[in-house]
């Protein structure tokens, strides 16, 4: 009974294989990139839809027992693929990047390599920052941010210090901040670098003057502040809030609890207070 069940089984695999054979179908075997040096592999293979076959596909003996499936070639995403390359390397500072592509067939099988020539990169001028008060040290809020001088100008490091810059603030008592970003190109043809320009609009600075709280009624109000170490009059912090949420949620009294403010942004930028509200279930 064996031998049957053995037999059948290697006329099924002869007959998928065959079916294969007379299909033609073109898959995969392996994506190579050559040239990268800016953008890691890793990265590359994401931003691209043409995916090589898995291991267990490029060995004979698992690629012949059916034990491993490959996605078929398609020929017109693998051209926009090129495309997919040359715009996430103008994205990370390299908009003059090309992409050529060697394909090499073996049976039904395609080895792809795509050639990448980076070219010069735009290199970031400065970060200056404005709208912050004098009190702070521009160079360690610097420090802080993705996008740095000398770097490549990298798109997505920059929206990124836009939202650092805003998070640096509303830790220390601006509930309301908004950080814009902008970038003037050298006078260079074609450009070079760019000075980029990260602006703190006027946000006043906030004090919780008491905590509102809903939904916890089973246990003492001062207990439930207590334990999220919020005093009336300290300086706003979103990390002060997120840690007192953190800490109501270690003591497992409650199934679920949120944290925030109820207020809106005030017309004024004076000095103002915020209500915090605490939801506890």
């Amino acid at each position: 009974m064996r031998l049957v069940y053995a037999l059948l089984a290697t006329a099924i695999l002869s007959s998928k294989a065959a079916a294969q054979e007379v299909e033609g179908v073109k898959v995969v075997r392996k994506v190579q990139f050559h040239g990268n040096t800016s953008i890691d592999v890793k990265t590359l293979r994401a931003s691209i839809a043409t995916q090589q076959a898995p291991m267990l596909y490029r060995l004979s003996l698992t690629r012949w027992l059916g034990l491993a499936d490959a996605p078929a070639f398609d020929a017109l995403e693998f051209r926009r693929d090129v495309l997919r390359l040359q715009a996430l390397y103008g994205v990370h500072g390299f908009p003059n990047a090309a992409v050529d592509t060697t394909v090499r067939r073996r049976g039904d099988n395609l080895d792809i390599t795509f050639r990448i020539t980076e070219g010069a990169p735009i290199i970031v001028d400065s970060v200056r920052l404005v709208g912050l008060d004098t009190r702070s040290n521009l160079d360690e809020v610097r420090q802080l941010l993705p996008l740095q001088a000398d770097a490549p100008f990298d798109r997505i490091a920059f929206q990124t210090s836009v939202a650092v810059l805003e998070a640096w603030l509303r830790n220390r008592g601006h509930p309301f901040a908004r950080v814009t970003g902008g970038f003037q190109r050298s006078m260079e043809d074609p450009p070079q670098a760019v000075l980029i320009t990260l602006t703190a609009g006027p946000a006043p600075r906030a004090r919780i003057p008491a905590s509102k709280l809903e939904g916890t009624n089973a246990i003492d109000h001062r207990v439930v502040l207590k334990t999220m170490m919020i005093e009336d009059g300290q300086v706003f912090s979103d990390s002060a809030l997120h840690e007192g949420m953190m800490n109501l949620q270690r003591t497992e009294l409650f199934r679920q609890v949120r944290v925030g403010i109820v207020d809106t942004a005030p017309s004024s930028p004076t000095d103002t207070t915020v209500t915090v509200t605490v939801r506890a279930q």
